[in-house]
């Protein structure tokens, strides 16, 4: 009687949990329905660098829940992202780095979030995240030595002399110490020194025109003469020249605002630095080879050749004076700074 029983219930036992089982509802699958940039929109870097902080998109499924395994596509239209796809991951995430491109002002990236398939794009999508890309403030020449960028007006100048003694494909210039040897010097004979033979700090170096040029002449607005130049850089004209002083007020009062630092001798009017150009008394070279003029003067070769044998040249004297003089008479193979202007 108590086996019968026993085999009783358990009949009973088994059929209620079939039926329980029968009754338990199907799983639904789970799927992409909503996406959102959690952070990295709006970004602002320099021209062709990585933006400080990486994107990040987030996925939900129908229940507002991350979702793992979503394919998210990333493009540019310039610059460069760190993987064109990828999955989010177990918590609906997914990152992207971005370098700009070259292009100042406001750049895009488009991602485009997909369904299941991975071939269909979600509802809503593909969306945009901007960034906004700067000038470089910086540029760095062929033999590693950087200089400062400022933008003053339309123009972007390198903010200290340049000092390379390489061309951009590696081509040496040679150095000229002694004096006799500069004064033999011809007018299309390359060489540089430094002032005294000694090397200052932010001074740079002194060149002939030819080694400076490269030997090319332009007198247009931009000369494209890259000479000693960076890449993407070139030695400004006499009208490059001129459109600067025009937007400081004139030649007669751009010398002041360009002037910079505590070297210049007096008496002097004051040395604002007011566009952050930074001219430093750095003298120049005779074409004997005489050295003259450090702390009073500032003098730098443009790619405008007056004739064969002279070219014009913008200098800031010291003194009372305001001026930005451009003139012309300048023998190639005095000793002349240099100052790179952007393409």
């Amino acid at each position: 009687m108590n086996i019968k029983f026993s085999t009783i219930v358990l009949f009973f036992i088994a059929v209620i949990a079939i039926s329980f089982s029968s009754c338990k509802p199907e799983e639904v699958e789970l799927v992409p329905t909503s996406f959102s940039i959690i952070s990295g929109d709006n970004q602002t870097a320099e021209v062709e660098t990585a933006l400080p902080s990486s994107i990040e998109i987030f996925v939900k499924d129908q229940n507002g829940n991350g979702l793992e395994g979503v394919k998210v596509d990333f493009s540019v239209t310039e610059g460069s992202v760190s993987t064109e796809s990828k999955t989010t991951e177990s918590n609906g995430k997914t990152t992207i780095d971005w370098t700009l491109g070259t292009t100042e002002g406001i750049q895009t990236l488009t991602i485009i979030v997909y369904k299941t398939d991975g071939t269909t794009a979600l509802t809503g999508s593909s969306f945009s995240v901007n960034a906004t890309a700067t000038y470089k403030t910086t540029v760095t020449d062929v033999d590693g030595n950087t200089y400062g960028v400022v933008q003053i007006g339309e123009q972007f100048w390198t903010t200290e002399n340049l000092k390379t003694i390489h061309y951009s494909n590696g081509e040496a210039i040679e150095l000229v110490e002694d004096n006799d040897t500069w004064a033999n010097l011809g007018d299309n004979d390359k060489a540089y020194s430094f002032y005294d033979n000694n090397e200052i700090e932010n001074y740079g170096a002194l060149y002939t025109w030819t080694a400076a040029t490269n030997g090319e002449s332009s007198d247009a607005n931009p000369s494209n003469v890259q000479g000693i130049c960076p890449d993407g850089w070139h030695i400004p004209s006499e009208l490059e020249w001129k459109e600067l002083a025009d937007y400081l007020g004139g030649i007669e009062v751009a010398g002041k605002k360009l002037r910079g630092g505590s070297d210049w001798s007096l008496p002097n009017s004051g040395a604002p630095d007011e566009v952050m150009f930074t001219a430093l008394p750095t003298g120049y070279r005779q074409p004997d080879g005489v050295f003259r003029d450090i702390t009073e003067s500032v003098n730098w070769w443009t790619t405008t050749e007056d004739n064969e044998e002279k070219i014009v040249l913008s200098w800031i004297p010291s003194g009372n004076t305001d001026n930005l003089n451009i003139w012309n008479g300048e023998p190639k193979k005095s000793g002349n700074s240099i100052r790179c202007i952007k393409n």
